[in-house]
């Protein structure tokens, strides 16, 4: 639990830092362009950039967290009826399918950034590396693949007794 606890901190921090220099990149881009009548060229593609890192290193701290969309209704169901086996299972099989998913996903863009870096391709608007953006999506993904893979560990050694139901005083259905 210590390296997710880590994980999440240095994301957190990073996704800040993400928000202070989104502002503040905007803001030097309203002054210069309305103010000063000058255009500052790289501004738009910074913060293009910087919004983008953000955005899959936030996806992948919520997905951390629990906060992205789940099968809730159902694990809940599952607790409330008792089916903790079912439930552990159910678990397990979300987490399988995460990991392949975005392991895939990590693997696929690690070679596009890879071919990129090989012909030294940049961006057609700037200079910017062509495998800056999609670099992102692969940390994000990366991230994700990580905490499923966690998930299915966690899942596997807890015994179903262990599980509670995720949201606090569920009475138990009458069926």
């Amino acid at each position: 639990m210590k390296f997710g606890k880590k994980i999440n901190q240095i994301g957190s921090v990073f996704v800040g830092y993400v928000g202070l220099i989104g502002i503040l990149v905007a803001t030097a881009g309203v002054v210069t362009r309305f103010i000063l009548k000058i255009s500052i060229s790289w501004s738009d593609e910074l913060l293009r950039t910087v919004f983008i890192w953000g955005y899959f290193i936030g996806a992948a701290l919520c997905f951390q967290e629990g906060g992205i969309m789940r099968l809730e209704f159902i694990e809940d169901s599952l607790l409330r009826r008792g089916h903790k086996t079912v439930y552990k299972w159910l678990r397990v099989i979300s987490a399988v399918i995460n990991a392949v998913f975005f392991g895939v996903s990590t693997c696929f863009v690690g070679s596009i950034c890879m071919q990129h870096i090989a012909r030294g391709t940049t961006s057609g608007t700037s200079n910017t590396p062509a495998w800056v953006l999609p670099a992102s999506y692969g940390v994000g993904c990366l991230l994700i693949t990580v905490f499923s893979i966690r998930d299915i560990v966690v899942a596997l050694r807890s015994r179903p007794e262990d599980d509670e139901p995720l949201v606090e005083n569920i009475q138990p259905d009458n069926m």
